[in-house]
Formats: C-alpha cells, structure tokens, sequence
C-alpha cells in the first residue's frame, strides 16, 4: 500500500529531475553555440585590425569621439547627431585604450562579436520551434557564416556606428521571438533595443517594418500586436531629432539605379559573387521546405523571420532613394545576419533530403562555413583592406612636398575632414580659408571666411595645395559656395606642378607661372 502511494511521487520527482536537466542541457547548448559564434567573430574581424588604413568616415569618428563629453554633445546639434551615441562609446573607449586605429575599431569588433552570438540563437530558436534535428549545429553554421563573410569582417574593421546597429538589430529580433512566445518582461526589453538601434543610427528603425511582418504572420489573432504597435511606437519616437539632421544626406544627389544596387546587397551578404546563385538557390530551398510544412498555419520560423527582415528595408530604401536619394548599402548591412540564418536553414532541410543514412545530415552543416571561408579566401583580403582612401597616405604626401609658406584649400569644406586623424604635415600649411577651427564651432569642418577676408588674405602666396574629390570635378556640382567660387578663381590661373589621387581622395599642387 505504501508503495503504491508514493508511486506517483517518486516519478513526478524523476520527471521534474529530468525537465530541470533536459533545461539545464539545452542552456549550455544555447550558451555553447553562441560562444562559439561570438569568439569565430572576434578571431575574423580582430585580426591585423589596425593595418587598413583610416579613411574619412573614420576620421570623422576619431576626431569628434576625441573631444570631451561636453565639447561632444555641444558639436551634435550641428554635426552628425545621427551617430551622437556612437561616438559617445568611443569617447570612452578611447580613454581607457588611447586613440590608436586598432582602438577607435575595437567597438565594432565587439559588435560584430555579440551580433553573431545572437544570430546563431536565433537561428537555433527557430530551428528548435519547427522541430528540426541538429538545430544547434544549425544555429552555430548561421552564427559562423555571418561572422566571415567579407563584408562582416569590413564591418567589423570599421570605426562607425554600423557594426553596433546590426548588434543591437539582432537583438531586437531575439527579444521580439521571445516577446512574441512569452510575452511579459520581453516587450520592455524589445522597445529599449529598437530604440537603441535608432539612437545609434537613424536607418536602423527600418527593422520595425519586417518585425511588423513576422508579427502579422505569426501572430494572426492580434495578442500580442498591440504591444508591438506600443514599443515601436515608442522606439520610433527618438527618429524625431535625428530626422532634423536630413540634410547631412545632401551629398547624395543623384538616383541610385534600383536592381544593381539591389544586387550589390544580394552580393554582399553571399560573400562573393561566384557564391550567389548557389547561396540563394539553398536559401530559397530552405524557404520553400518551410512554407510548405506549415501549411498555412501561423508560426515562426526562419522563413518568416529572416526573409522579411533580409528584404524588407533594403527593398524600401532603394525605392524611397527614387524620389528622395538616401540609399548607402551599409544603412541596411543590419539585414545581412537574416542571409545566414536563411542559408544555414537551407542547408539544414537539404541535408536531411539527400543525405543517407538521415544521421549524417549534421555534416554538411558542420562543414558549410569552412567551405565558404574556403571559396571566399581571396575575397575576404579584398574587402578587409578596401577602403575609399587612405589619409594616412595623404598626410605622407603633405610631408614629402609641402614647404614652408604653401596655403591649403578644400573643396568643399568637409574635405577638411582628410587632415584631421594625421594633422602633423597638414599643420604646415596655411588654412587662410578657415574662421573658426572645428574645436572653436563646435562643428566637425570648421567655418569658413567669406570670399572678401579670403581675398585679404591671400597675399605672398606662391603655392596652393587643393584638397577635393577624386570622383567629380566638384565646382560643376551645384553645391559649389561663394567661397569655394573665389578659391577657384585664385588658382585657375596657376601651373599644376604635383598630382596625387588615392581613391575617392585627389590633391593637387598649384605654383605661380
């Protein structure tokens, strides 16, 4: 009798041991994988970090994080709001690790790190919620695929804000899966990481529209919708001051044709573009085995979750860039870790359709991140040391040729931007244009004279050097100022005795006949 009464529980003790394990096992898995992801990561993107060069977008970065924090907050209502936080970050970083390239880079880094741990939890989620077998090693294929495509790591080895938007957009999308799942806390958390992301960059917020397609697919009866509709809402909310800064897109001016631009994108997140057919043709794969096993019926998967948030805001930034032009591929490199988890999905239902005995499905996955490192070797170099220009290269041209008494001139006035992360050599020329030093203004450039103190000025000058870009003749450009107008006319009537063009960078030195 006794025996019988204690039955019941002694097995509801064991199962209540073995639910407890079985939790215990799959967190150290989840904590595994993400590891794994995270530390591949910061192996790829933190290796030679401060052999490429320095280009101006970084220079932008280094000379206005090295301000103080009040100096900071002063320039932003001028310059750059947009990345204020970014640069906020570094402020920080660099008083703690100095203001070297490897330094400025070592956020991103960690970013692209974290963002890859994220990704391979999502991947493996999803990959658990559809009941697919070795969703670890699928999550762990999606996190290392996202980790060392070339452009991750060009990412990665950036000092700007991009590497932390896909950070924090990755997580958006995890606290979203689980909000959805579980609701409570989770919808707090979601709208703070949102809003995060657009804090650090205003393009950011384009993660709400896919998040709002995963919403309605998986979430037919509306339970959870209006929480969403609340924190992006709010999240939406910090675009306000950002969008006031709109005009710092001027530099944009023409159209960007839709498809190759498009296909740039596609490119991009493949790796290479020897590898895209073949990436899609297994993404697609992956999608097709997805819609039709569910039949219809409302859940989460890769597929909804991955391919909405992949195409969704590229798709709708090429299309608003056809009435007004805002289009750069890295405001949407966020979408990119969507792509791995797309093709380690596809990966994983192709495995177990063509693979026999079904057991050994796991090996493809495990080897399909080597395999494209292994395509992608020469393109990885590429793209890791592929950089607009080089102002450090500049800065050694100034060195070489300037002498004592030559002025400066820059065409516009941003390409100020070119002697700031390596000013020694620049300091000997004269910069008869400027009114105010960019410390001074609380600005990134400076201010300029007007075109009659800039005539004062220039007296005892028998050499100017011209700072400008290489891309375009910039005084055909309906950009050109008063100023820019009259420097023009001072040196068309010089000799050009030295020319140097380094990327979208050109300098020109001009001597009196």
């Amino acid at each position: 009798m006794l025996g019988i009464e204690t039955t019941p529980e002694k097995h509801s003790r064991s199962d209540a041991g073995d639910t407890k394990r079985a939790r215990a096992r799959n967190r150290a898995a989840a904590w595994l994988v993400a590891g794994i992801s995270a530390v591949t990561a910061a192996v790829a993107g933190g290796y030679r970090l401060g052999q490429p060069p320095l280009w101006r977008d970084e220079a932008a970065t280094k000379a206005i994080a090295g301000r103080s924090v009040s100096q900071i907050l002063a320039t932003l209502p001028h310059d750059d709001v947009v990345h204020g936080a970014y640069y906020l970050v570094v402020h920080v970083v660099e008083k703690f690790l100095g203001s070297s390239t490897a330094a400025l880079r070592l956020p991103s880094v960690v970013a692209i790190a974290v963002a890859s741990a994220f990704t391979a939890l999502i991947a493996r989620h999803l990959a658990e919620k559809t009941d697919a077998p070795f969703a670890s090693l699928t999550g762990l294929a999606a996190g290392a695929l996202f980790a060392m495509t070339p452009s991750t790591i060009s990412y990665a080895q950036e000092a700007r804000s991009y590497a932390t938007v896909t950070m924090l957009a990755v997580i958006a999308t995890y606290l979203l899966i689980r909000a959805i799942e579980t609701g409570g806390r989770w919808w707090p958390a979601y709208g703070a990481a949102v809003a995060l992301t657009g804090l650090f960059n205003l393009f950011g917020l384009l993660i709400l529209v896919p998040h709002g397609l995963t919403m309605l697919t998986a979430d037919r009866r509306g339970k959870a919708l209006v929480r969403w509709l609340v924190a992006a809402g709010v999240a939406g909310a910090v675009a306000i001051e950002a969008y006031a800064q709109r005009g710092a897109l001027g530099w944009m001016a023409q159209r960007p044709p839709w498809w190759p631009n498009f296909r740039v994108f596609i490119d991009s997140g493949a790796g290479s573009t020897k590898l895209t057919l073949l990436v899609l043709a297994v993404a697609a794969a992956g999608i097709i085995a997805e819609v039709a096993a569910a039949r219809g019926r409302p859940g989460l998967g890769p597929a909804t979750v991955a391919l909405p948030w992949l195409l969704a805001p590229p798709v709708l930034l090429l299309t608003w860039s056809q009435v007004h032009n805002s289009w750069d591929i890295r405001y949407v490199e966020f979408c990119l870790p969507a792509f791995a988890i797309l093709v380690a999905w596809g990966v994983n239902r192709l495995a177990r359709l063509v693979v026999r005995p079904p057991r050994l499905a796991w090996i493809p996955l495990a080897i399909a991140p080597l395999a494209v490192v292994a395509v992608m070797a020469h393109t990885e170099s590429a793209v890791r040391y592929s950089r607009p220009d080089n102002l450090q290269a500049e800065s050694s041209i100034i060195a070489r040729h300037a002498l004592p008494g030559d002025i400066v001139f820059y065409l516009p006035v941003n390409d100020r931007i070119v002697s700031m992360p390596f000013p020694g050599p620049f300091a000997k020329l004269r910069d008869i244009a400027m009114a105010e030093s960019p410390v001074a203004s609380n600005t990134l450039y400076g201010t300029d004279v007007s075109p009659a103190v800039l005539l004062k000025r220039f007296v005892r000058v028998t050499r100017v050097w011209v700072v400008t870009s290489s891309e375009v003749n910039y005084f055909t450009t309906a950009r050109v100022t008063p100023l820019d107008a009259e420097e023009g006319r001072l040196i068309q009537n010089m000799r050009i005795i030295g020319h140097w063009r380094d990327g979208d960078t050109m300098l020109t030195l001009y001597a009196k006949r």
